[in-house]
Parts: C-alpha cells; sequence; structure tokens
C-alpha cells in the first residue's frame, strides 16, 4: 500500500521542485491511498497558492478532483485519529502530516516530499513506513516493497480465522477424554474433521489461494508477528521472509499458512502499537 500526502498530490498539477518523481509515482499506475484529511489540507494549500499567484482557482479545482478520482481510498479520519493523535505527541509534529503516517502503519509505506517530516520519522523510529518522494523507486504496478493488504481483506481474514478457531475450540472440548484418571485430556485428530470441512475454512482457502505473493505473504508475516516470541522489530525480517515463502504459492504450504491466519490480527495490532513501543524513547 502506498500511502501519498499532499506533499506529493499538489505536484500533479503545479510546476514546483520534485514534480517529475510525483508524476512518475502516478503514471506508475500503482493503487494510491490517503486520509480523506488530504483534501482539507489541499483546499489549505490552495487558498495561499490562489492568493499569491502560484496557482490558478482552475488549477486548484482540477487538481482536489482530480486526486479524489486518481485515490483507490480514501480512509476515514474518523478511523485514524488515536494513532494520529498519539504520533503527533509522540513526534511533536502536526497532526495532520501524522493522519498520513498512521494510514501507513495498517501495513504501507507513506512517500512524502516533505523531507522534515520524512527526517523525524526515521529519527524516531517509524523510518521503515516513510520515503521520500525523490528516494522511493518507482517502477510497475506490483513491484514495489509495500506488501498490499486492503483493509477489507484483513477484516475478512480475521472474522473467518475467528470462526474457524471458534469451531475447533467447541469440537475440543466435545471430543476431550480424561487420561490418567483426569490429569491429561486427550483429543484425536478425526474429532477436528468438521472444522476442516467448514464454510469457513472453506472460505478462507479460496481466499487466500487467489491472492497474489505479495498481500499473501503480508498475511503470513502478520501471523507469525502475532506469535509471543515475535516483536515488532523484527517486522522487516519477517515480511521479507514470509514474501520469499509465499512465491512458491499458497498451494505448496496451505496447512501452514492456514494456521498462521489465526494470529493475524494479533500481528496487525502489535503492528499498529508500534507508535506506542517507542514513544517513552522518542520524547526523551
Amino acid at each position: 500500500m502506498i500511502v501519498v500526502d499532499a506533499s506529493v498530490a499538489v505536484k500533479w498539477s503545479v510546476d514546483e521542485t520534485g514534480r517529475e518523481d510525483a508524476l512518475r509515482l502516478l503514471d506508475a499506475g500503482r493503487d494510491l491511498v490517503a486520509p480523506d484529511t488530504i483534501f482539507a489540507e489541499l483546499t489549505n494549500v490552495f487558498r495561499k497558492k490562489v492568493r499569491f499567484g502560484q496557482a490558478t482557482r482552475e488549477q486548484a479545482d482540477r487538481t482536489i478532483a482530480g486526486v479524489a478520482a486518481t485515490l483507490s481510498r480514501a480512509v476515514s479520519a474518523a478511523d485514524l485519529w488515536p494513532e494520529a493523535l498519539e504520533l503527533s505527541l509522540t513526534l511533536n509534529h502536526s497532526a495532520y502530516d501524522c493522519f498520513y503516517l498512521a494510514t501507513a502503519l495498517g501495513g504501507g509505506i507513506l512517500v512524502s516530499a516533505d523531507d522534515k517530516f520524512s527526517r523525524k520519522c526515521r529519527d524516531t523510529g517509524f523510518g521503515a513506513f516513510v520515503s521520500n518522494l525523490a528516494e522511493f523507486p518507482v517502477g510497475p504496478a506490483g513491484t514495489d516493497d509495500a506488501a498490499e493488504a486492503p483493509a477489507s481483506l484483513l477484516q475478512e481474514v480475521q472474522r473467518l480465522a475467528l470462526l474457524i478457531q471458534t469451531t475447533f475450540d467447541a469440537l475440543g472440548r466435545a471430543a476431550a477424554r480424561p487420561v490418567e484418571h483426569g490429569r491429561f485430556r486427550f483429543v484425536p485428530s478425526s474429532a477436528f474433521a468438521p472444522a476442516f470441512d467448514s464454510p469457513a475454512y472453506r472460505k478462507l482457502i479460496e481466499i487466500l489461494r487467489q491472492l497474489p505473493a505479495d498481500q499473501l505473504g503480508y498475511l503470513l508475516a502478520l501471523g507469525w508477528l502475532g506469535r509471543p516470541y515475535h516483536d515488532v522489530d523484527q517486522w522487516p525480517t519477517l515480511l521479507a521472509n514470509a514474501k520469499e515463502m509465499a512465491v512458491a504459492g499458497f498451494n505448496h504450504h496451505q496447512s501452514y499458512f492456514m494456521a498462521q491466519m489465526s494470529e493475524v490480527g494479533r500481528g496487525l495490532e502489535k503492528l499498529r502499537s508500534a507508535v506506542r513501543a517507542v514513544a517513552p524513547e522518542a520524547k526523551r
């Protein structure tokens, strides 16, 4: 997921430093995402540019309408403000910029022409989520390092995984047999057969089988991160290893991939809580 901010979007119609890089990003055919606060910020940017003769009203209208049509998704600020507020306090920086960073924390990278903000993110432990526009490698769609994982996909995977786990737990309780006077409980593997044939299990298989390698790898990395023995500092390595494993395809490791999906929610929460993990250090 590539998140763009107003400093990039304004260059799509205004001739200023970095415009060629911004246009290359636009022309690459990538899915671009932004918080819906981008429209308020662009409106304010063009208010100043029109006032000082740096842009026309027509440019302002064309740019803002074009951004609305170009973005594959505008994330609601109502869903982002808790993380944006925490980031703003942690970085001691404008909340407007932090809405973009909060969007990227969901599993993407923020591409910005704001050098000051990019440096501050790198200095406070958020460098993995931000790239300067001039340094971001622009290639065909699907070649970037940021894994595509739409919120709708994450929500559906977590929903199905919870249903599956609930079924497994119920079957386990029903089939448990005491061993050695009740000191241990034994559940035969055959007792779980109905769970493997449940609608939720079959639906999740169908979804994962159709995913491109980058999305499948991203979900696998989240599953690994959700395990108690992994922490968010390992995320770059986990993601790289998961994407490498996903290249072989879902069918090669179907049971293994399925087993990791129950931890995707915990992994996502760890990733999003990175802001709180670095907050004490950043505030020193």
